[in-house]
């Protein structure tokens, strides 16, 4: 291969994994931004089950269990500072739509300084509510200490996944969603051996799970932060740049705030409607936590472009583009309306199988509950599908309380369900409880998104 070609393939390389989303194809940019982000998706769950496989087969069945309810805690922390990361990065976007290197690195000054503080007061309120929250959750009490143990290690290396989380959505607002990509394949793996080592060579047993997962975030987020340092000049302050901004800060402050606390709130949602499903038989939840994972799996392509969106509309919004906007709106409802329609046959031809093949269960209550519950749901992927993409939309251009709002009247519906319908209907209110839900929050965002007079101005 001669020099040209080598540059050539470099060229196309380098604007495939950084497309330009201020000009150019719409649909093309947006494609090449969630590639990636669908393979991190992809590669954090197979992480996430060979991690599992790990556990259960080394050390038992009690301590997979003290790991699971300490996850489930430390998710509440995780899914925040993952919404914050994103929600601060998305401030930087705009500064990068609009051509403004200073914004952008007072941005970053601003963010580190919040990330910092996001850190200290979530290690405190973890460490001093934790015990509350394992009580709280009904935590058995021969799983009790290592559940503990496991969730104090997690929850005293949350600046790590703060700074993490928050370094890669600072490259993701530059329209680099491969290195984020690398990082994350790069921890998984890293975790993996960590795993491998602290369990089975070191005999570390559930504290030896949290380390390696605390020692590999904290590597990660390094790496992330010296790719940054090293590769992102415009990402870099000088010393004018640490002056503090209160407009600025306090922006980013509640971006961050907003986007973590709608997480959050999805996140008690989900738990509060579990409350319910254990209370309808063994049978119904191995069924149920089936079908999630599969719900999990195929939503992954809604859930990256989605959240191409987010950066898309951040950097648009931020060079006045709206049209652009707009038109990266459509482009995204359509997908969503295609996807649903061959979601949907997929889940009428295989969801039995793949039930069976997950549970390893052939009882007919198992498979049956699952083919409902997916044949239901599929449909209504059109309808989840606009709701993140414009729930992201609005987020991306700067509205703080509405999609906490919608996020809201998902906490309430699930409540509803929770201690009226599930009493009374069963499983069935369970099934149908998110998709009647999503079309409540669909309207409220659809509302408030598209009645914004930016967004509504056609001349713009």
């Amino acid at each position: 291969m001669n020099s040209v070609q080598s540059i050539n393939l470099k060229d196309r390389f380098f604007s495939f994994s950084n497309p330009d989303m201020l000009k150019g194809p719409i649909w093309g940019s947006m494609v090449s931004f969630s590639i990636p982000l669908f393979l991190s998706m992809l590669f954090q769950s197979l992480y996430s089950m060979v991690d599992s496989l790990i556990v259960g087969h080394a050390l038992g069945e009690n301590a997979y269990a003290s790991v699971g309810m300490g996850a489930t805690v430390c998710e509440l922390f995780i899914v925040f500072a993952t919404g914050v990361g994103l929600g601060m990065s998305m401030v930087i976007a705009r500064h990068f739509g609009a051509g403004d290197t200073d914004s952008m690195k007072k941005s970053s000054v601003a963010c580190v300084v919040i990330g910092l503080l996001f850190s200290l007061l979530g290690t405190g309120f973890g460490l001093f509510f934790l015990k509350d929250i394992l009580v709280l959750l009904n935590t058995p009490a021969e799983i009790f200490a290592d559940a503990y143990t496991y969730s104090q290690i997690i929850i005293l290396n949350i600046f790590a996944c703060f700074f993490y989380n928050m370094f890669c959505g600072m490259l993701k607002a530059l329209g680099n969603s491969f290195i984020p990509l690398l990082c994350l394949i790069f921890s998984s793996l890293l975790n993996i051996l960590l795993d491998l080592l602290f369990v089975l060579v070191l005999q570390r047993g559930v504290p030896g799970v949290a380390e390696a997962t605390a020692l590999a975030q904290v590597i990660s987020a390094f790496l992330s932060g010296w790719y940054i340092l090293k590769k992102c000049p415009s990402l870099i302050p000088e010393k004018r740049h640490f002056t503090v901004d209160i407009g600025l800060y306090m922006e980013i402050f509640w971006t961050g705030v907003s986007m973590g606390m709608m997480n959050t709130i999805v996140m008690f949602g989900t738990l509060t409607l579990q409350y319910a499903i254990n209370s309808l038989g063994t049978f119904t939840i191995v069924a149920h936590t089936a079908a999630r994972k599969l719900y999990s799996f195929f939503i992954l392509p809604i859930s990256a472009l989605s959240s191409s969106i987010s950066m898309f509309v951040s950097q648009n919004y931020g060079a006045d583009q709206y049209d652009r906007i707009r038109r990266a709106l459509r482009y995204s409802h359509i997908f969503d309306i295609v996807f649903a329609v061959v979601i949907t046959i997929v889940y009428f031809l295989i969801s039995k199988r793949a039930m069976s093949l997950i549970t390893g269960s052939d009882l007919p209550e198992v498979m049956n509950t699952g083919f409902y519950y997916l044949c239901f749901s599929g449909p209504f992927y059109s309808v989840l599908g606009v709701l993140v993409s414009v729930r992201y939309a609005l987020q991306a251009v700067g509205s703080k309380i509405l999609p906490i709002l919608a996020s809201v009247i998902e906490l309430v519906g699930k409540i509803l369900f929770t201690f009226i319908f599930v009493p009374k209907f069963g499983y069935w209110a369970v099934i149908m409880c998110e998709p009647l839900i999503w079309c409540a929050m669909t309207v409220e965002l659809v509302l408030a998104f598209y009645l914004r007079p930016d967004i509504r101005n056609t001349s713009s």
